[in-house]
């Protein structure tokens, strides 16, 4: 079963100002509306989540498939999850945390007139949402400052890209074992190394705040879900209570006998209604019960990469760099085994590209 979405490539990158985030919100509340004019059901049954590069809208059946059909092994999830987060169009993954934000500020405002949330934690998390939809835009002004001045540095030294490109090269045929060809490459690789080495010097700091700011982008994705999370919770809590509070109502109504045979006496428009009432309630309580398995899923998930950037990404370029900066402090540290250390490090850089 497919569920419906809207790719973050077709949505128009909005203005960052307030203005341009409450076009977002009507966008994505408009479409859906429409998915669900479509599906023939109410809004309130559709899950809404931001998975890959989709704004998405399901029913609690196609979330079922959905979780159900993903036969991906975490290993391959968190690779893949990795890259993108390190390597992502930077313009798709701002629409994409803003995109989340709305969704957010949607179920924040539609739970709060539902009364599923006071006003003290409307009060709190709608604060939250704001100040990090403008900390978002901030971040994402300076990381594509940031990564203009590296497209610019690298376009007037193409030998970065060059070198990069062939040491990607000798690691496959090293991989598979074509030792000659290798070797051939390594002296190719040799004539170049200088130049390289003095010239990837100057990329080395915009480098490490590219990590940095892609961590702080990742580390306000887990704030959003959490907080999705923390209201899909609580109007599930609300729910449970209007579901007793309706069964109990509708014994009430049947006066002991079965809802058979008591639709068919006085209280017959009260019964429906009842049941009408139970039925609605169910079934959003069923949505909102999958749409936080899926919002779980994607939380567990982004605490894998955070975790993952800051072990294996910024603390091995910032350990990196200072070993570079001062090669003297590490004594019997000879030029080649720094040399060596530069190649791991090219190599690093090659495969995060």
């Amino acid at each position: 079963m497919q569920s419906s979405g809207r790719s973050i490539a077709k949505i128009p990158e909005m203005g960052t100002d307030d203005r341009g985030f409450e076009q977002l919100q009507r966008l994505i509340e408009n479409l859906v509306q429409q998915e669900a004019a479509r599906k023939k059901t109410s809004p309130d049954d559709l899950i809404r989540v931001v998975r890959g590069n989709e704004v998405v809208w399901m029913t609690a059946d196609e979330a079922d498939a959905l979780l159900a059909s993903d036969t991906e092994s975490e290993d391959d999830r968190l690779r893949n999850s990795v890259e993108r987060a390190l390597k992502g169009e930077t313009r798709i993954f701002h629409i994409e945390l803003r995109a989340m934000i709305a969704l957010g500020m949607e179920m924040l405002d539609r739970y709060a007139k539902e009364g599923s949330v006071d006003q003290n934690e409307v009060n709190r998390i709608r604060p939250i949402f704001i100040q990090m939809e403008r900390r978002i835009n901030t971040t994402v002004d300076r990381l594509k400052e940031i990564e203009k001045r590296i497209q610019n540095y690298r376009r007037i030294n193409p030998i970065l890209d060059e070198f990069e490109s062939k040491i990607g090269q000798l690691l496959n045929l090293q991989r598979v074992g074509k030792n000659e060809e290798a070797a051939d490459l390594a002296k190719e690789l040799g004539a170049l190394r200088k130049r390289y080495l003095f010239l990837s010097r100057g990329l080395a700091s915009d480098t490490n705040v590219v990590y940095g700011h892609r961590l702080d982008l990742q580390k306000n994705k887990k704030t959003i879900l959490s907080n999705q999370k923390y209201l899909a919770a609580q109007r599930a809590g609300m729910l449970t209570k209007l579901l007793e509070k309706g069964r109990t109502r509708l014994e009430i109504l049947c006066n002991g006998f079965p809802v058979e045979e008591a639709i068919k006496g006085e209280r017959k428009d009260e019964i429906n209604t009842c049941m009408e009432d139970l039925k609605a309630q169910q079934s959003e309580l069923r949505a909102i019960s999958k749409g936080l398995q899926v919002i779980e899923f994607q939380e567990k998930e982004v605490e894998s990469v955070i975790s993952h950037i800051v072990q294996n990404v910024v603390r091995e370029e910032s350990k990196l760099e200072e070993s570079e900066k001062s090669p003297e402090s590490q004594p019997g540290a000879s030029e080649s085994a720094q040399e060596d250390k530069r190649l791991r490090r090219m190599a690093t850089v090659q495969r995060r590209r």
